[in-house]
């Protein structure tokens, strides 16, 4: 005679009390193991047991039709919810009345060992084991206090007058076409303007690439700005003035 199938129980055939043995074990098994020795793997396959997605989805909404209702309640025992298991979504697990009507809205993380036992059996994902109900001991000695600064570097480079930013630093083109003549029309002005450059930033003087945009960041789209000196517009004027005379 064939052997008749298991009734379906609260727990969608999932033994709840077993788990909790497992978890007991697991924990007790980390207890004194650095974190640097711990490694999880906390991607677990979705419904490994299903042949395709669609059809594993609704298999799972027809299971869930299935669930009964039940108090949820969370670690200290009170209760949240009276109801049925109609969605998880967004590590809220959705309860509703017979209807299928949404009546509340609980914390996965807030809901009893027990009633996690349940949601992972008819949601049909891998048992989760929970450490929030151990109880920590607390530390025999105070905590140091730790500082964390951080030291700009002291690289820099002489002043970079023929500098096209944003080309060089953030890679802002106008094209393959338009782009070599801004670069050009680019140079030749900063030779034109070169003694007034010179003059804000003499030629000996460091600089430093605080301020720029890091590698990888979204830098706009932007035109720097025209730093207004009179010492530069005199050593401007001086150089401009001096050529004319030195060239007949």
């Amino acid at each position: 005679m064939p052997e008749a199938p298991p009734a379906i129980d609260t727990y969608n055939y999932r033994d709840c009390s077993k788990a909790e043995e497992g978890c007991k074990m697991f924990v007790e098994s980390l207890r004194g193991v650095p974190l640097s020795q711990i490694s999880l793997n906390i991607m677990p396959r979705y419904m490994p047991d299903a042949t395709t997605l669609e059809k594993g989805e609704e298999q799972r909404i027809q299971q869930l039709r299935n669930a009964p209702s039940r108090e949820w309640r969370d670690r200290a025992g009170k209760v949240l919810a009276s109801g049925r298991l109609i969605d998880f979504r967004s590590s809220k697990v959705i309860v509703g009345n017979d209807e299928g009507e949404e009546i509340a809205s609980l914390n996965v993380y807030d809901i009893s060992d027990n009633d996690m036992c349940f949601l992972t059996a008819w949601w049909r994902l891998p048992g989760e084991c929970q450490s929030q109900n151990a109880d920590y001991l607390q530390r025999n000695r105070d905590w140091i206090p730790s500082t964390f600064t951080w030291t700009a570097s002291a690289l820099c480079h002489k002043p970079l007058y023929f500098e096209e930013v944003q080309v060089e630093r953030y890679g802002h083109t106008a094209g393959p076409i338009k782009q070599p003549f801004i670069s050009g029309a680019h140079f030749f002005f900063n030779i034109a303007a070169l003694p007034y450059k010179m003059a804000i930033n003499p030629p000996r003087e460091c600089q430093y690439p605080l301020g720029y945009y890091r590698p990888g960041d979204c830098a706009p789209w932007h035109i720097p700005p025209v730093p207004l000196s009179l010492r530069a517009f005199a050593a401007e004027t001086g150089v401009w003035v001096a050529g004319i005379f030195l060239i007949p």
